[in-house]
């Protein structure tokens, strides 16, 4: 019998509770995928995945970066498939949505997997489901695998509704690490995906939508609903050999800017404000405008050049036009570019949009010169800017002196724009001259020195060997500095690597993120990962793009979204406490404590071991704490209650984490005993109350519609016994009443809507339907407690 001694000892053994039964936890067969296999977290991951996607035709993968989501994601999408009657050459396939640029490194996982590509494996880009949706009737999907899940957070994008018809095909499998990004309709949307508005009533009360008004109102803790529908781990269990994650430090790495460049920096803001730019639309976002032009500068200078030099021509060509009694549209200035570079790397979309633009025929003269002083105003700023890209100064020779200095050690280089990252790589190639191993990746292709122009997996592949796959890799095979826009901050390895260098900081914190998650991963050679932000010496965010992005990262913060290394821009410690409001950050805290304090080697308590422990803390208040279970759902689900001093109960997880955390540093010695009879009366009204609110939404299911597979099979079944009234079937009509006739979750459904589709002989269907979870539950809806922790002050 393993007793608690102290505080400490207490905490992880009710934590045990939720760890899929703790030590006592029986071993499973090892899940084998071809050249890799899975470790034990990984494995318990993928089994409970497929057991939720099972019930609810879909689930959302939210471990940690470096946690192997490939990996698994490819082990769940199999159990799924199989279940599909997935065989080779059968005519389903999984269909994989993966981000256009990592469809070659899920090719090679899937075929390390032993998948036949692509028989068994469809890889379709994100890109794709945004043009049109897909023709699947002759290869209707067996799993949807999607990657970069977060992506679809937008129900109204053409992308995420063409997703959601896909998706009523076949189980999904969302992958994320940032399932919150904006806000906790983000997480909504995503399980709108797979899940049914009445799908969890009986277990969490209320219908989906409902839950999460409730939450956003602070009336309703999401941290239930999440658990029965997201894995989310932030790391690999202590036990686990799977390699320790690198702290994450910033450095300034800070320059003399040249006099142009110092200019820039304190009036480029307001030159572009004063520009009266009379041939845009009447009600274009000046404020976006401005911010998208900052952003450019920011990037480099080659990258404003482009910007520039597509405004002055547009003005130049649109005077030309008006001088022989033209107009000169925006669809014809379009036309006019159409080899240049994609319109969202160069001037803001809404200069190509179509409008009348007949009322600019007739400008008055004013009118006229204003256009001629926006030009003039323009060719000035372009000037300076062609100036600073034939200098060589500020950032690029901030990052060769950072080379010159541990030439030894890889760099990776981001920056948003394609000029931008293409003047860096030219830039840092004529510094360092014959001896620079550089590459570059962009939207628009790669090359490297001394190869010249090659896929950008053999750029990925030389300078991250090791992650590839290939550590023998000789020296002067591999390359040194990686400079890359974007394409390459999701789903790429590049931990061989221990520095990243942002020459400009993106739009929103969940791109920070992205991008220091490259070398942030498990197995990281390096203990540390640092990151260089380049910038003037007297710089002092003139531009506010530093403010706005904290700003963003405050908000997102407060709405939920969890962002690990991106704080280390504001200065925030690395694991930043999570608001009260979160349930993924709620989840994974309590993930870390579970880890800490070794739960998964504590048996859950049971009949050997005392239920009830008392403490005396000094200067504490009076506290109780139960460990509760929940059952009479698909699944036993653990939880929390606290109930204070003044007898208030607090069920809610995101309200108690910080405070269990708190708890686990106490040792002070804990012994058997009854809980207070104040808090105690509290906890059992509590109780009793939650019970009976979850078992009336329990007994008041949904409605079958009409179309419902159950009731036609129910109809096809009765019809049967009718019609052959001297032959028996093999399960008791009654009993199968009451276990098919209820509303199930879609999961389940589109399993029985399969079963109706292949018109199966009676026998053979009552042997299909014996194997899907349709059991009534054993037992009504039951609220439990397992384990309980009265505090005393003393």
């Amino acid at each position: 019998m393993n007793m608690p001694a102290t505080i400490h000892d207490w905490l992880a053994q009710a934590l045990a509770v939720g760890l899929e039964g703790g030590a006592n936890r029986e071993p499973t067969a090892n899940v084998q995928l071809a050249d890799f296999q899975l470790a034990d977290f990984q494995l318990a991951g993928v089994e409970r995945a497929v057991d939720i996607a099972r019930r609810f035709g879909g689930v959302v993968l939210a471990d940690g970066v470096g946690l192997g989501k490939t990996r698994m994601g490819l082990a769940i999408a199999q159990a799924l498939a199989r279940d599909a009657g997935w065989t080779s050459g059968a005519g389903r396939a999984v269909y994989g949505c993966v981000p256009s640029r990592l469809r070659q490194p899920w090719q090679r996982a899937a075929a390390s997997a032993g998948w036949k590509i692509p028989g068994e494996l469809r890889l379709l880009s994100h890109t794709e489901l945004s043009l049109r949706p897909l023709d699947t009737s002759l290869a209707p999907p067996a799993v949807i695998l999607v990657d970069e899940a977060h992506q679809f957070r937008n129900p109204d994008s053409q992308r995420s509704r063409n997703l959601a018809e896909l998706a009523t095909h076949a189980p999904i499998v969302l992958l994320t690490a940032t399932p919150i990004c904006n806000s906790i309709w983000d997480l909504y949307h995503l399980f709108a995906l797979f899940l049914a508005q009445h799908d969890l009533r009986d277990t969490i009360g209320m219908n989906l939508h409902d839950a999460f008004v409730a939450a956003e109102a602070g009336e309703y803790d999401l941290t239930e609903l999440v658990e029965r529908l997201v894995i989310r781990r932030s790391a690999a269990l202590a036990s686990v050999d799977f390699g320790a994650q690198p702290s994450v430090r910033l450095e300034i790495l800070d320059y003399d800017p040249h006099v142009d460049e110092r200019w820039m920096w304190n009036n480029l803001g307001s030159e572009i404000a004063r520009l009266s730019l009379v041939l845009l639309r009447d009600d274009w976002p000046r404020g976006l405008f401005l911010e998208f032009v900052l952003k450019r500068w920011e990037s480099g200078p080659e990258a404003l050049c482009e910007t520039l030099q597509m405004l002055v021509d547009y003005h130049r060509r649109w005077l030309e036009a008006q001088s022989l009694g033209r107009i000169l549209s925006r669809p014809d200035f379009h036309r006019l570019f159409d080899a240049a570079a994609s319109q969202n790397q160069t001037v803001f979309a809404f200069v190509y949009e179509e409008r009348d633009d007949s009322e600019l025929v007739s400008l008055d003269k004013d009118h006229l010169e204003m256009v001629r002083a926006d030009r003039r105003h323009l060719e000035a700023l372009l000037a300076r800017a062609r100036r600073l890209v034939e200098a060589r100064s500020g950032s690029v020779q901030a990052i060769t002196r950072l080379l010159s200095a541990s030439s030894d050690e890889k760099l990776l280089i981001f920056t948003s724009y394609q000029h931008a990252a293409q003047g860096l790589y030219d830039a840092i190639c004529e510094q360092l001259g014959a001896q620079a191993r550089v590459g570059l990746v962009t939207g628009r292709g790669a090359q490297a020195t001394g190869l010249g122009k090659v896929a950008a997996h053999e750029i990925i592949r030389r300078f991250a060997p090791r992650a590839a796959g290939e550590p023998a890799m000789a020296l002067h095979q591999q390359l040194d500095v990686l400079v890359c826009t974007d394409c390459l901050s999701e789903g790429i390895n590049l931990q061989d690597c221990g520095r990243v260098v942002m020459a400009d900081l993106p739009y929103t914190p969940l791109r920070v993120e992205q991008r220091i998650g490259r070398l942030v991963r498990p197995g990281s050679a390096h203990n540390q990962v640092l990151v260089y932000l380049p910038r003037p010496r007297e710089w002092n965010d003139t531009l506010g793009l530093r403010r706005r992005l904290n700003h963003k990262l405050e908000h997102a913060h407060g709405a939920g979204a969890t962002y690990a290394h991106a704080t280390v821009l504001d200065g925030a410690p690395r694991e930043r406490e999570a608001p009260e409001a979160e349930p993924l950050a709620a989840l994974t805290t309590l993930d870390r404590l579970a880890r800490r304090l070794g739960a998964e080697s504590w048996p859950p308590p049971d009949d050997q071991c005392p239920r009830h422990f008392v403490t005396d803390v000094p200067g504490a208040q009076a506290q109780l704490w139960l460990r509760t279970l929940l059952e009479g759902g698909h699944r036993p689900l653990a939880g929390w209650c606290m109930v204070d001093h003044t007898a208030r109960v607090e069920w809610r997880l995101s309200k108690l984490v910080r405070a269990l955390v708190a708890l686990s540093d106490l040792l002070h010695a804990v012994r058997p005993g009854a809980a207070a009879p104040l808090q105690l009366a509290a906890a059992t009204d509590a109780l009793l109350s939650r019970e009976q609110f979850l078992q009336a939404a329990h007994l008041a299911p949904m409605p079958l519609g009409q179309g419902a597979p159950q009731l036609r099979i129910w109809h096809n079944l009765v019809a049967w016994s009718r019609a052959h009234p001297h032959e028996a079937l093999e399960h008791d009509l009654d009993n199968l009443r009451q276990r098919l006739l209820r509303p199930f979750p879609r999961g389940i459904e589109r399993q029985l809507a399969e079963l109706v589709a292949q018109n199966l002989e009676p026998q053979r269907l009552l042997r299909r339907l014996s194997k899907l979870s349709l059991a009534l539950p054993a037992s009504p809806v039951r609220l439990s407690v397992v384990f309980g922790l009265q505090i005393n002050g003393c």
